[in-house]
């Protein structure tokens, strides 16, 4: 019997052996797939690709000509001898010569000298499917002219006067107008000093 025991002592030692876990176990690096002998795999990366989404280019280009190129001194003493052209003029937010330099156009005011009356130009210079697109739109929404090719309307007591020559847009206003005729002279002057 101690012969037994004798021999079960070492079988005993050599079980227990084989219980005890590997001194120094390999790291698992995060981001890595684990295999069964802990060797890590990197895994597989992906090189992001750069989504392009087209922008569209600006509608509209700076007027190059300023307001007395476009409404000459003799064009204004034409339509008549006691009007002046400002110097300088901020139009309001929301008109239509506002609405001209907020699109990288010019805004011009003439003056009547004796009444104070006043008549504001707006002047657009448009990209060409711009300009197809704004002609569209204004040929729809006003009134063909009698005195000129272009647009008359009347619109809370103001004449309003829109007229087109590629690429440039054309707008002139004034209580003063209160049919096509009266604002054709002007018209034909800026169509003439923008072309």
């Amino acid at each position: 019997m101690p012969r037994l025991a004798a021999l079960a002592v070492p079988a005993l030692v050599l079980a227990l052996v084989g219980c005890v876990p590997d001194p120094a176990p390999t790291p698992v690096v995060p981001g890595a797939i684990t295999t069964g002998t802990n060797t890590p795999t990197p895994m597989p990366t992906s090189t992001p690709t750069a989504t392009v989404t087209p922008t569209p280019g600006p509608e509209t280009e700076p007027v190059a000509e300023g307001c007395a190129d476009i409404i000459s001194a003799q064009a204004l003493y034409d339509y008549n001898p006691n009007v002046s052209l400002l110097e300088s003029f901020q139009p309001n937010a929301g008109s239509l010569a506002g609405d001209a330099v907020t699109q990288e156009g010019i805004a011009c005011r003439i003056v009547n000298q004796t009444s104070g009356d006043t008549i504001d130009l707006g002047v657009v210079h448009f990209t060409d499917d711009a300009f197809a697109a704004k002609e569209r739109s204004v040929s729809a929404s006003s009134t063909p002219a009698d005195a000129f090719d272009g647009y008359f309307d009347v619109v809370d007591g103001q004449g309003v006067a829109q007229a087109f020559t590629s690429p440039y847009w054309i707008t002139i206003t004034s209580t003063d107008f209160a049919e096509s005729g009266d604002a054709a002279s002007l018209v034909y002057a800026a169509l003439s000093g923008v072309s």
